[in-house]
């Protein structure tokens, strides 16, 4: 890509920093101008530095062209989402607004369209019309509800519940006119800031290089022309945007898919697939009769409104692009959705990309030969394009997904879950922990240090209160009560134990447990989160289990010391009680036992320490259990993140395999192929690996209870995969797939499959159609571009221009496509581009279109409801697509004998009706029963050419129910057909009468009484449904005659 001081734009332009061009400006021109470099004169110095900053500035300029982009029914739908993603995904801030129409709300789920760029158009008020056809007589005229069995049929529809188009043409023609104002509503929104100065202006403020918008506009519209939405909305939708800018210069480009887009879709439904190859002819009909002229000639007018209808010129639409499913080469594209896909690529590289710059150079140079280029055959102008798009593409969403569960996998694995523990290190990390807990106090909980800080805690003051037994001391000696006082004393120091001693020790022992308990706790969580930081959750399973074992097991020790402690104490407190009983009892008060004193008020003494030690050890032995419990819930938390660790590892592989480069060999869209291989996939990654130990998480919290919970907190491993998915995304910007296809092409263990991949694509780019002029001599204004993004290294890009260039010879199906691949520099880094524009084919070149004119034929026979978004009088001026061979002199004869009544239908025979006088006048001796033009059944002519005849004198009609035999040309139309052949002077005498109509009143004037009476006729093809073929042979033959009339 050109760059200018290191930066570049999207479009391939020089970005110039205000601090460069600030540079290139003398700060004091006079300094300036008194320099001298190098002999140059101070003022051209000036002039070199002015070109120099105009020249950046100019290279900095991007012309972009305002496009409204409009998408019909449920396929233009998918290819406006698809487009909408792709140009987000360009970064080349096109000036673009989109609209979809359609009838079916659920079209807006997921399609990316905001309530603004998606317009729903409910059926529910196509019940007004049927139901008040009085008030809507242009809609009615239009849909010919004059009909009751068609008003029938609607209603039906109605009733049924259709909340759609449903592949009824008019139904879907009925829901727009009904909401014809919100719709035009829309429409002029959308131009409104397509052209608006304000608009402009922050668009221009907005981009990241300088923008020249152009003044001409262009909307693209897309629809299918098989369903009942976008085939019936497209020529409305297309008029009304032309009258809403009529004063503007502006391009109109409808995009029509042909039914064959979905013969898939409908395999197997035989009805439906005639029905939409008939609505296919019927709206190609309609287009290209309205684009010849056929709306200001014949007064067909569009619109809900009669006071003001809306005409369209012929030439309304600047070009019309068909496009189906097989292409010129043979190959089929597979599916509706890889035509979605083509035909969005080609769009996204037209309005985001600089290849519409040189497609639109090609228009101009075509622009002088327009009108001009028509078939020799018919004279029909060959104004029918069609397209072709592909991209070598690096699928930088692909390779994020692919990047992103990679480091995910090996965070989880290194960081949450961690390497299998080793057991000498997890019974190491148990004992030292058992030994220094780390707790403030540093206890230690193997042996009785635990049970000794507990004791010295709550140690009872008992020596002191057993002064209280004795009489004081003298030399060091107790002075001795008698025993029955020592009992009284004993007694009340036993009372203060219960009452008093024994309570306290134990509030000591409560409140030294809880500190112990919380300071042990948080020891442990201490522990466990070194051990999650640099060991993993799967360490910390043992360690917690191990740990928990040891506790329990040093708890259960404890438990059953505290038991036997308790019971000598109770023992010795039940005997001092009974010696204090006996010796309160004794009969000689003054007895003394002294060293039986001594030796209860030591008993007295250990009976104390012995219960407090118990209910230390108890006290212990619950600190224990407590952690025990905490490190049995530490290792369920841990041994749960493990369990869902291994889970996210699972789906992270499936997605890492699925986003894997070679699964498949295109993107997301079927029309790019990726460039990408599983060695570069692992490259890239290596490249931009993140630091894995640096990721922290983005709340308040720390890392290693982080680490313990990721896997089960779902948002903080969503919000994981959104730093990781970011990183990458950030980082892969600066790739660009010609430097990653260049490499591959240098590689010899890659240069054959980057070379295939090119050959692809160069060869894929095939016309969306299958045309045949059937004449040698015609070729079509074929243009193939390639875009080709600059690479960091220039001698990459000429690596891979050469390449595609070297593959020119294979890209034309036959000699009539004659296309020499250009390329150009194209600013979407991440996609090399190739599209194609081929123009010049009439209608009836393609050879879809002659299946669309059989299923018409078809349907039509069958019975089936009109397609026809027109009424019969307006679909009777309308030329068929398919020219008819040139008819016999005999069958013109027989069409306009029929029609003037010179022959003469009685029932189902016909007999010749035109008798040449002597004096060379003309008289018609049958009533006809054909429905003919300008004269009563029976009677003469009442006006018109014929009538004018009538008064001259120059023909009579008789209007007699006297056959004769001998006039008889046959018993059916399709007899008459061939019988004709055999009556030359009857057809003579015809073409000689109808010759005096032409002079008389002029070819246009006959032409649309031809128009008018086809118009008529066609509303009785009902009364010969065992004649329909030949019936609609001489209407096919009179419209034929109309034309050529016209010419």
């Amino acid at each position: 890509m050109s760059t200018t001081n290191g930066q570049s734009t999207t479009n391939g332009q020089p970005t110039v920093p205000h601090n460069r061009i600030a540079t290139l400006i003398p700060s004091n021109p006079a300094e300036s101008v008194s320099r001298e470099t190098d002999g140059t004169t101070n003022s051209e110095v000036v002039e070199n530095q002015a070109t120099a900053i105009l020249t950046q500035l100019e290279a900095n300029i991007r012309l972009t062209q305002p496009a409204g982009l409009l998408f019909l029914g449920g396929a233009g739908n998918q290819v406006g989402r698809r487009l909408k993603k792709q140009l987000q995904e360009q970064d080349s801030q096109p000036f673009v607004k989109y609209l979809s129409i359609d009838t079916d709300a659920s079209a807006q789920n997921g399609s990316g369209f905001t309530d603004e760029e998606f317009c729903l158009l409910g059926t529910g008020r196509v019940h007004n019309v049927l139901d008040y056809p009085e008030m809507h007589e242009p809609i009615v005229h239009r849909a010919d509800l004059s009909d009751p069995k068609r008003i029938a049929f609607h209603q039906e529809l109605i009733a049924k519940g259709l909340d759609h188009g449903g592949q009824v043409r008019s139904f879907g023609m009925m829901s727009l006119l009904s909401e014809y104002s919100m719709v035009s509503s829309r429409l002029a929104s959308m131009i409104r800031e397509l052209t608006g100065t304000l608009v402009r202006l922050k668009k221009q403020l907005e981009s990241k290089s300088q923008v020249r918008i152009r003044n001409r506009l262009r909307f693209y519209v897309v629809f299918s022309i098989a369903g009942g939405t976008g085939s019936s909305m497209a020529l409305e939708v297309m008029a009304l945007l032309h009258h809403l800018v009529k004063r503007l210069e502006v391009e109109i480009i409808p995009i029509c898919m042909a039914p064959s887009v979905f013969e898939l879709v409908l395999e197997g439904r035989t009805e439906q697939l005639v029905r939409t190859g008939a609505n296919g002819y019927a709206s190609i009909q309609e287009l290209a009769a309205l684009q010849c002229g056929l709306s200001t000639r014949s007064d067909v007018a569009l619109g809900p409104d009669e006071n003001r209808p809306i005409y369209v010129p012929a030439g309304f639409c600047d070009q019309i692009f068909w496009v189906q499913r097989k292409t010129a080469d043979g190959r089929d594209l597979g599916s509706a959705e890889a035509v979605y896909d083509m035909v969005a690529n080609w769009m996204a590289a037209m309005i985001g990309t600089e290849l519409s710059d040189t497609i639109q150079l090609e228009d101009r140079n075509q622009a002088t030969l327009s009108g001009q280029s028509v078939d020799p055959r018919t004279h029909m102008p060959r104004n029918v394009s069609t397209l072709a798009a592909t991209a070598l593409s690096l699928d930088v969403e692909r390779i994020e997904t692919f990047c992103t569960q990679r480091a995910l996998m090996e965070f989880i694995g290194q960081a949450v879950i961690g390497s299998a523990p080793i057991e000498k290190e997890v019974h190491r990390a148990v004992a030292n922990w058992m030994n220094s807990p780390g707790d403030a106090q540093s206890v230690s909980l193997n042996g009785s240090a635990l049970v000794d800080m507990l004791k010295r805690a709550s140690r009872p003051s008992i020596e002191s209160r057993c002064n209280a037994l004795f009489d004081g001391k003298r030399r060091n000696r107790p002075v001795h009560f008698s025993d029955r006082r020592f009992a009284e004393h004993l007694r009340s120091l036993r009372g203060q134990v219960d009452r008093d001693l024994m309570p306290k020790c134990e509030v000591q022992i409560d409140r030294c447990h809880q500190t112990l308990v919380d300071s042990l706790t948080n020891a442990l969580q201490t522990t466990v989160n070194a051990h999650v930081a640099s060991h993993g959750s799967a360490f910390v399973v043992q360690f917690a289990r191990h740990l928990e074992g040891a506790l329990e097991a040093h708890a259960e020790t404890l438990g059953v010391a505290t038991a036997k402690d308790r019971k000598r104490a109770e023992e010795m407190f039940v005997k001092l009680d009974e010696q204090a009983t006996i010796w309160s009892n004794r009969r000689f008060k003054w007895l003394k036992s002294k060293q039986e004193q001594i030796r209860l008020a030591g008993e007295l003494t250990v009976a104390v320490d012995l219960a407090t030690l118990a209910r230390s050890k108890q006290a212990a032995a619950q600190i224990l259990s407590a952690l025990a419990s905490n490190a049995n819930r530490l290792m369920h938390a841990a041994s749960e993140n493990c369990v869902a660790a291994k889970s996210k590892l699972v789906r992270c592989q499936q997605v890492r395999d699925d986003a894997r480069a070679g699964r498949r060999v295109t993107t997301d869209s079927l029309a790019e192929i990726d460039v990408a291989s599983e060695t570069s996939d692992e490259q890239l990654y290596a490249r931009f690996r993140p630091e894995l130990s640096q990721l922290a998480p983005c709340r308040k919290v720390s890392r290693s209870q982080w680490l313990l919970n990721l896997c089960t907190n779902q948002d903080d491993f969503a919000q994981l995969t959104r730093q990781l998915r970011g990183h990458f995304r950030s980082k892969l910007k600066s790739v660009t797939v010609v430097d990653l296809l260049a490499d591959q092409l240098i590689h010899p263990k890659t240069s054959a499959e980057a070379l295939a991949k090119i050959r692809q694509v160069m060869q894929g780019t095939q016309p969306a159609w299958q045309a045949e002029s059937g004449i040698n001599g015609i070729e079509f204004a074929d243009t193939l571009i390639a875009g080709v993004p600059e690479a960091m290294v220039d001698s990459k890009r000429k690596l891979v221009v050469d390449q595609m260039m070297s593959l020119a010879a294979s890209i034309n199906a036959n000699s009539q496509y004659r296309s020499t691949p250009k390329h150009v520099v194209s600013g979407d880094r991440r996609k090399i581009y190739l599209i194609r524009r081929t123009t010049g084919a009439c209608w009836h070149y393609l050879d879809e279109i002659q299946d669309c004119e059989k299923a018409f034929q078809e349907w039509s026979q069958n019975g089936g409801h009109p397609v026809h978004i027109f009424g019969r009088e307006a679909v009777g001026k309308m030329p068929p697509l398919i020219p008819q061979p040139k008819p016999k002199a005999s069958e013109i004869a027989l069409a306009l004998g029929l029609a003037y009544g010179f022959i003469a239908q009685r029932g189902p025979h016909y007999y010749s009706n035109l008798v040449v006088e002597d004096d060379g006048t003309y008289r018609c001796p049958l009533a006809s029963h054909w429905p003919t033009i300008d004269h009563r059944l029976g009677g003469a002519a009442e006006s018109g050419p014929l009538g004018m005849l009538v008064e001259k004198g120059r023909i009579v009609f008789d209007g007699s129910n006297q056959m004769c035999e001998s006039d008889k040309l046959g018993e059916s139309l399709r007899t008459v057909m061939s019988t004709m052949a055999d009556q030359p002077l009857l057809v003579a005498a015809i073409n000689n009468a109808f010759d005096e109509l032409r002079a008389l009143v002029g070819d246009g004037e006959l032409a649309t009484e031809l128009d008018s009476h086809n118009t008529r006729l066609s509303a009785m093809a009902h009364k010969y449904v065992g004649e329909s073929q030949a019936f609609n042979k001489v209407i096919a033959l009179l419209t034929q005659k109309a034309s050529q009339l016209r010419q």
